[in-house]
């Protein structure tokens, strides 16, 4: 099955490698082929080779404070936050399911292929540790 009809794969795959990872969720839910071939570890080192890819740092970050005062909040609630170095544009993943309060303290983040992945921390209300796993893929963007 083509990626595009009447179009060689290397090309559609070409225009698929020049794509931002903001739109992935987007690609990957057009068609099974397209969500197949942006799965793949191999299409992510293609990327990479062909310098399409974007830097990306992640970081977790107090939230300020809803009303503009720019103060933060009494208890801040941690967020996760993704800064594209390219462009430096910032944008805030959504919360985690479940954690109304942001992320659970001292959790820890790391990156494995294209999902981030939030490992234990304490709740941040009761204090009680967390043993939970929590994986974020880019490329559905849940």
């Amino acid at each position: 099955m083509e990626l595009i009809p009447n179009l060689l794969d290397d090309v559609a795959r070409d225009c698929l490698l020049r794509s931002s990872y903001q739109q992935y969720p987007v690609i990957a839910s057009v068609c099974r082929a397209w969500n197949r071939e942006v799965s793949l570890s191999q299409f992510l080192h293609q990327r990479k080779a062909s310098r399409h890819s974007q830097e990306l740092l992640i970081l977790s970050q107090a939230r300020v404070d809803p009303a503009g005062s720019g103060k933060i909040i009494a208890t801040p609630e941690y967020r996760i936050s993704v800064l594209e170095s390219g462009s430096g544009l910032w944008t805030e993943l959504p919360p985690i399911p479940g954690q109304t309060k942001g992320l659970p303290l001292f959790c820890r983040l790391v990156s494995v292929g294209s999902d981030l992945i939030v490992l234990g921390g304490l709740d941040p209300i009761t204090w009680q540790a967390h043993d939970s796993v929590f994986v974020f893929s880019f490329l559905t963007s849940k």
